[in-house]
Formats: C-alpha cells, sequence, structure tokens
C-alpha cells in the first residue's frame, strides 16, 4: 500500500530513522476491522502502515513506566536527592562498598 499524501510530522521524520535501521520481519495476526482501522489511521497521517506499527512500537518500548515518571517528578521537587562528595561517597552512600 503505497501512501502519497503529506506526511504527518512526527512519523515522517523517523521514517528516516527506521529506513536505516536493520530489520527482521514480524507477522502478526489481526481482526480484519483493526487491520482496516490500522490502515485508515496510517492514511490519514500520510504514512504507510509498517512505519505507523514501528513508531507504536518505538513509543511503547521507550515511553517511561509509571514508577520511573514518579522517581523523576520527585527529583524535579527536590525529593530523595543525595548529594555525594565524590565517587567513593557516592559508593559508600548506595552500600556498594
Amino acid at each position: 500500500m503505497a501512501t502519497t499524501k503529506k506526511k504527518a510530522h512526527s512519523l515522517s521524520t523517523k521514517r528516516v530513522v527506521h529506513s536505516k535501521r536493520k530489520k527482521t520481519r514480524v507477522t502478526i495476526d489481526l481482526p480484519p476491522e483493526e487491520h482496516k482501522r490500522l490502515k485508515a489511521i496510517a492514511a490519514l497521517q500520510g504514512v504507510t502502515l509498517q512505519d505507523l506499527i514501528i513508531h507504536c512500537v518505538d513509543e511503547k518500548l521507550h515511553k517511561p513506566n509509571a514508577k520511573t515518571i514518579e522517581v523523576i517528578r520527585k527529583a524535579e521537587r527536590g525529593e530523595g536527592i543525595v548529594e555525594c562528595e565524590d565517587f567513593e561517597d557516592f559508593v559508600k552512600k548506595l552500600g556498594l562498598n
């Protein structure tokens, strides 16, 4: 399925990156209505179905989980920050000595 409509910015810039990476073929079985829905979404965004799926997988793989988000928010508020004098102090405070 070739689509030549205008490309959505977020996916079109990633398309170049995807095309340079080594790929492995994956086959999945979808209900026909979900397949049609994905094709329609890709067409509306002006990208290929492959690019849409790769974008969604990348987003899921690289999106921080809830615990990571909470730790980031605490650090931004200055909570739970441990100051270290140097690397040795850092190792000691982590209990790795």
